[in-house]
């Protein structure tokens, strides 16, 4: 599996991080690190491509957005707001070690940037695995007089769980995974598993390739298998209704076996919680947290438990 369960949780973590962290490249009009004309040109550019997002998929246009940045590098290398610029692009295409080596960068070469990229820094690299870094950056963010309460609250948290990690990678225990045979395991990512009482259905998290995804290409769906006998039946998408070009994921099972509570994540809006009502030929979505997207109320024909 290319893709940890912890990676995941902190891949959304970061999602959420990305519209905070560009704040602190340069706006139109105001000073930048560098004197070039064209290597401002170029910046500015590649800010207007990253703004541009295609109605249709909700995706920005990073391509162009990388592309005149690099540029703009290419005119000055010391300019700092390109290399935070490439480091954002980075974040949202998913390549945390490259968004981590250009955000270093950034700081390595600017005379002033604000304490809280040594917040962003440690969260990437916590979904890199790098434990040492984490720990690094995240008490140096914590040694700001001004530090955001909710970033220090995580930043303790970060060390806590980077000094757990460090610990069971020299301790390793021996943990032999079973595979569910090719109707549930593929060669794509599958996580967040929940199982009925009975033990007879089973729900996961699926990571897709879809051209029409919002981030990088591929996006997460809920797939489900009913067990026949001691083997799983072919899974299958739990519905076009509930599945969409956006992340839904981790679905549980309630206690009765009568509801499924997923997650849900738009490019752009909160990550909203849902419910779905297992019954016959229909099912109702209701939103138990509504921010951007009102669908409480609206009838689905789901998978139905059988």
């Amino acid at each position: 599996m290319k893709v940890t369960f912890f990676n995941k949780v902190m891949g959304l973590i970061l999602v959420i991080l990305t519209v905070t962290s560009c704040k602190m490249t340069a706006q139109p009009g105001m000073s930048y690190s560098t004197s070039n004309k064209k290597a401002i040109k170029l910046y500015e550019a590649s800010r207007t491509c990253y703004g541009q997002v295609n109605p249709a998929t909700g995706r920005r246009n990073l391509t162009c957005a990388e592309e005149k940045a690099k540029k703009a590098l290419e005119k000055d290398p010391s300019f700092t707001e390109a290399y935070a610029m490439l480091s954002q692009i980075n974040i949202e295409n998913g390549e945390f070690k490259v968004a981590i080596m250009y955000k270093q960068k950034m700081m390595q070469l600017s005379k002033q940037f604000s304490p809280s990229e040594y917040f962003y820094l440690a969260s990437l690299q916590m979904a890199i695995g790098d434990y040492e870094g984490v720990k690094k950056n995240a008490r140096k963010y914590s040694q700001n007089r001004n530090a955001n309460p909710d970033f220090l609250e995580k930043c303790r948290k970060y060390i806590i769980n980077a000094n757990f990690a460090i610990k069971a990678m020299q301790n390793p225990v021996e943990f032999k995974p079973v595979n569910l045979g090719p109707n549930v395991n593929t060669d794509r990512p599958e996580y967040f598993p929940s199982l009925t009482a009975d033990d007879q259905t089973l729900l996961f998290t699926r990571d897709v390739i879809d051209a029409n995804a919002v981030r990088a290409g591929h996006q997460e769906d809920i797939w489900v298998s009913q067990k026949n006998g001691s083997q799983w039946d072919l899974s299958n998408p739990i519905s076009n209704s509930v599945n969409s070009i956006y992340n839904e994921g981790a679905p549980t099972f309630s206690a009765d076996g009568k509801y499924v509570i997923f997650v849900g994540c738009e490019f752009g809006r909160e990550v909203i919680l849902n419910m779905v009502k297992v019954g016959q030929g229909k099912a109702v979505a209701i939103c138990l947290q509504v921010k951007k997207k009102e669908i409480s109320g609206q009838n689905h024909s789901i998978w139905v438990r059988q």
